[in-house]
């Protein structure tokens, strides 16, 4: 089963980093897009010049895609084991996250400050579409998702590979600076209304909270990666 993927970066990224996945590169006419073009050819993919007209028609009106489309095969999620071989000291757990731009976004962030891995469940979760990847910005074709059958499991396969399990719950006394987050970390952070599930929750060695200036606000999954994330780079750096 194909799909698309649309923008100058989420396009790039994959031709770079998963060109095994890549099958056709759509240009938009008119549209300067030489980079993407010469890069598709190099790896001997056929690229086609579209009209505006015929990228609304095929993709709809709503979809922002920078005169940019790739045909691609389905996303290469990756094996726990496979992770836990390399000895990680930093995962991101994402349970339940249903909204694909929230899952990019995440994703984007965990790429960007040091994570060697994003893990999400298979049920109650957004997969890696088209979505999430244009909003990732490129970053979900470099760093490497597991999707798995039992969040559970997996949060004790990284116990038991020594890593702790930190979650964030704005039930939590703790906040954020006052935790370690120099060792071995999967960050586990839950729903965007919801929080973690209770036996995730369970699971965990340790929760935090991101203190909030106003009572009562508290953000979403993709900004609560940002920032744990970000205050793992200030503790080990």
């Amino acid at each position: 089963m194909t799909s698309y993927i649309f923008g100058q970066h989420a396009v790039q990224a994959v031709l770079e980093h998963q060109s095994q996945r890549a099958l056709k590169l759509i240009v938009g006419e008119g549209m300067s897009r030489d980079e993407a073009a010469q890069q598709a050819k190099k790896k001997g993919l056929q690229v086609q010049t579209w009209p505006k007209a015929r990228f609304k028609e095929k993709f709809g009106a709503g979809v922002v895609h920078q005169g940019l489309a790739l045909e691609v095969r389905e996303f290469p999620y990756v094996d726990l084991e496979s992770i836990l071989a390399k000895k990680p000291s930093l995962c991101v757990v994402l349970d339940s996250i249903e909204d694909p731009r929230n899952l990019g976004r995440a994703a984007r962030s965990a790429y960007a400050l040091g994570a060697e891995a994003l893990v999400i469940p298979k049920d109650r979760s957004a997969d890696i579409t088209a979505t999430a990847e244009k909003a990732a910005v490129g970053a979900l074709a470099k760093l490497p998702v597991v999707r798995v059958a039992n969040l559970n499991r997996a949060l004790e396969a990284f116990k038991k590979a020594g890593l702790w399990i930190i979650g964030s719950s704005d039930k939590a006394s703790m906040p954020a600076w006052k935790c370690d987050l120099t060792k071995p970390v999967a960050l586990v952070i839950g729903n965007e209304e919801k929080g973690l599930r209770r036996q995730v929750q369970e699971n965990c060695d340790e929760l935090l909270q991101i203190p909030m200036a106003e009572p009562g606000m508290s953000l979403n999954a993709a900004d609560a990666v940002t920032v744990l994330l970000y205050e793992v780079l200030r503790q080990r750096s």
